[in-house]
């Protein structure tokens, strides 16, 4: 059923909302109001870079990206766990639970060819792991060493990397042991992100 959706009610009158066109129509003039009275039907001033996931001419490659953990496809080991920790930044400490050997996780992203610097956001601690970034298949760096004698709970981690293709490419991150003072494999990890150098 079509009908022409009302954004002009007047919201200080008491509005009796009977029917799902009545609701959303009280809904679509409380949008408008919370948006500084611009109607929601009106498209915003912005524009929108189109990304392709094709390669060749004409294609767009972002030259970053920005990967929070709690958003990982775990390969290998626990499920994904979010503590709420007020020492951490964004007040979260994820991490795969139970920590053990060989605990990997991995997600993707469409990225321009070229040198990148990556930023891992951990906490180090007595009972942090070693990690290994493969991308695509291929190792980038295997010494990620995440122990620390105290606790270190903003740590931010940088290595170089390498993008061979403008394509989707597959970041896999995986825990292949720890320091001979570490007591544990824990891998905890809150954001990672990567600029183009």
């Amino acid at each position: 059923m079509a009908f022409n959706v009302n954004d002009d009610l007047d919201l200080t009158v008491s509005q009796n909302s009977n029917s799902i066109i009545r609701a959303i129509n009280i809904l679509a003039s409380q949008v408008k109001l919370l948006s500084g009275k611009t109607s929601w039907k009106t498209p915003p001033t912005t524009s929108i870079e189109v990304i392709s996931t094709s390669s060749g001419s004409g294609a767009v490659y972002p030259t970053s990206f920005t990967h929070w953990h709690d958003e990982s496809n775990v390969e290998v080991g626990g499920s994904i766990r979010i503590d709420t920790n007020s020492n951490v930044a964004y007040g979260t400490e994820i991490y795969q639970d139970p920590p053990a050997l060989n605990d990997s996780f991995s997600f993707s992203r469409n990225l321009k060819s070229g040198n990148y610097v990556l930023s891992i956001l951990t906490v180090g601690y007595t009972n942090s792991g070693i990690v290994k970034l493969e991308i695509d298949g291929t190792t980038s760096f295997d010494d990620l060493d995440l122990y620390s004698s105290s606790a270190i709970f903003n740590r931010v981690l940088t290595r170089n990397i390498t993008i061979s293709t403008d394509e989707t490419h597959k970041f896999r991150f995986t825990v292949i042991g720890k320091n001979p003072s570490s007591s544990n494999y824990y891998f905890s990890c809150r954001k990672i992100w990567a600029n183009k150098t």
